[in-house]
């Protein structure tokens, strides 16, 4: 396995995964031609998997699945979210890109669902009512639920402090992973404990 990361112009990350000859894609804040710079020929693309519905996250969604021919995973609240600037931020990021989600390109996930034995599924609201977290081996890839040394903010729409909280406490008991943030550096889940302040006090 191999975890490539292409920071975009919002700061946020693009995850390309690839395991063996298959590739999927973790938040598409980039464009398709970055993107293909990281795919080799003999590799495929498999799907694209959502995080959360912010802007920020999901700017090249409906590029990236017209050019790959593929279904996003998310939640089953991503629609409308995804469909309205006003919930997905882009109001007050100045954006007017208007995003859709074609019903027949997407799979509603759950909590402990299973994308193709890869990928467990794990809800965490309080970010954003859409927010899913997806563990594969030792790896998270927490969206803007969980930081580096710190945590998402919970006052967008939908957010929730005391969901998000809840939703870190549940983090915060897998086994040792490397967490892979929406925004900021990768690094050991457990260094939350020791470094990230508002898990220290949550965690008490």
């Amino acid at each position: 396995m191999k975890i490539d990361i292409i920071e975009s112009y919002f700061t946020s990350n693009c995850y390309i995964v690839h395991i063996d000859n298959n590739v999927y894609i973790i938040d598409p804040s980039v464009n398709v031609d970055e993107i293909k710079a990281y795919i080799n020929k003999d590799e495929e693309v498999k799907g694209i998997l959502l995080t959360h519905s912010h802007i920020d996250h999901i700017y090249y969604l409906n590029e990236c699945l017209d050019y790959f021919n593929v279904k996003v995973y998310c939640s089953k609240h991503a629609k409308e979210i995804i469909e309205n600037n006003e919930y997905n931020f882009a109001y007050e990021m100045g954006i007017d890109k208007k995003i859709t989600l074609d019903s027949n390109k997407s799979i509603y996930i759950k909590d402990n669902d299973i994308i193709d034995n890869l990928f467990k599924c794990i809800e965490t609201p309080g970010h954003s009512i859409d927010s899913i977290t997806y563990e594969m081996d030792d790896c998270l890839f927490t969206g803007d639920t969980l930081f580096d040394r710190s945590v998402g903010r919970s006052d967008l729409y939908s957010g929730d402090e005391e969901v998000l909280k809840a939703s870190i406490k549940k983090l915060m008991v897998l086994p040792d992973h490397t967490i892979y943030p929406g925004h900021g550096n990768s690094a050991p889940l457990k260094m939350q404990l020791i470094y990230n302040y508002y898990v220290l006090d949550l965690m008490k």
